[in-house]
């Protein structure tokens, strides 16, 4: 079962090279409510100040990313367990959220006769590495960077 996971996360992978990405799904800022006054609205995916300890959370098996890394600009991915929408992104030097966003497609694999969701955190550019948390598991360290 383990491997066929693994080749759906590689045919996710190769696909999200090689294809347009999905058309954006309401993004987290949307129809939500005005900011009051003294109040100020965070961009979607772009959390102020967060940090996490990595300790808290144990390697998960079923989060699955590039461990190859992913390019600054390229499309970056990862595959999640179906109840596994809300994510975040965490740089590992210092535990800081690079992202913080929520997996909104959901994909029948046949293969390993699961659901599984789409993560989709492209918006992180900037070079270091990093680990997905979803739940209270944590995905195998990656790379960003423009030769990972």
């Amino acid at each position: 079962m383990k491997k066929l996971l693994l080749i759906l996360l590689c045919a996710c992978l190769l696909a999200s090279c090689t294809s347009n990405p999905p058309s954006p799904s309401p993004s987290v800022g949307e129809n939500t409510v005005t900011p009051s006054a003294g109040e100020t609205e965070e961009p979607p995916g772009e959390p102020a100040g967060e940090f996490l300890n990595l300790g808290d959370y144990e390697m998960a098996d079923n989060i699955h990313v590039d461990q190859l890394g992913y390019r600054s600009d390229d499309p970056k991915r990862a595959v999640l367990p179906e109840d596994g929408g809300a994510f975040k992104v965490v740089r590992l030097s210092d535990g800081a959220v690079a992202y913080d966003g929520e997996a909104n497609i959901t994909v029948f694999s046949p293969g390993s006769d699961e659901r599984v969701r789409v993560a989709d955190f492209s918006g992180v550019t900037q070079a270091g590495e990093y680990c997905v948390v979803a739940g209270d598991g944590r995905s195998y360290p990656f790379l960003i960077g423009e030769s990972p």
